[in-house]
């Protein structure tokens, strides 16, 4: 079915209206560039009541991680749920803040006492903004979510620094086949 998106309508709410998952509903629309960002008169494929949202255990999916501070642009998340994660991100130089050097990528779980399942350092690519690497962990979660911090020193044991992007493991959405 399709929907013509209304003023004030959001991806969430849309998915509320007709009683699907908002992973399924992003899922049934591939062509959003960012599922944030619609406009009233865009035309959506709404999947049917019950369906579900793309498997979490399988393929590589996308998250976009949002700013948390003013200083900061936009990062992304590329998931394996086999367990492989990349994290690529456009930041300034950190030592624009107080005493650091280095940005890290965590992968916090969701419970009541959020703790870091792991983490790795970002690397720098000389003569940008543009900070990337990569992680083989031997799990990786569904629920939780990935966190960058700005830290003084690498590879801390749990994040210490100020937190400058963030995203929700449960948006991560799938785009392979």
């Amino acid at each position: 079915m399709t929907y013509v998106v209304k003023s004030g309508d959001t991806m969430y709410t849309i998915a509320q209206k007709f009683g699907v998952s908002l992973p399924a509903l992003i899922a049934a629309n591939p062509r959003l560039k960012d599922p944030n960002v619609i406009y009233p008169g865009q035309v959506l494929t709404v999947p049917a009541a019950g369906s579900p949202g793309p498997s979490p255990e399988a393929g590589w999916c996308c998250l976009m991680l949002r700013s948390v501070h003013p200083m900061c642009k936009h990062g992304t998340a590329l998931i394996r749920r086999d367990a492989h994660i990349m994290v690529a991100a456009d930041l300034p130089d950190p030592s624009e803040w107080t005493d650091c050097e280095v940005y890290t990528a965590w992968v916090m779980d969701d419970g009541a006492d959020p703790a870091a399942l792991f983490c790795f350092d970002l690397l720098h690519l000389k003569g940008t903004g543009f900070w990337i690497n990569q992680h083989s962990p031997r799990t990786m979660p569904i629920d939780g979510e990935v966190v960058v911090t700005v830290e003084s020193q690498g590879h801390p044991m749990r994040p210490m620094g100020q937190k400058v992007l963030r995203g929700n493991l449960r948006n991560c959405c799938r785009s392979d086949p």
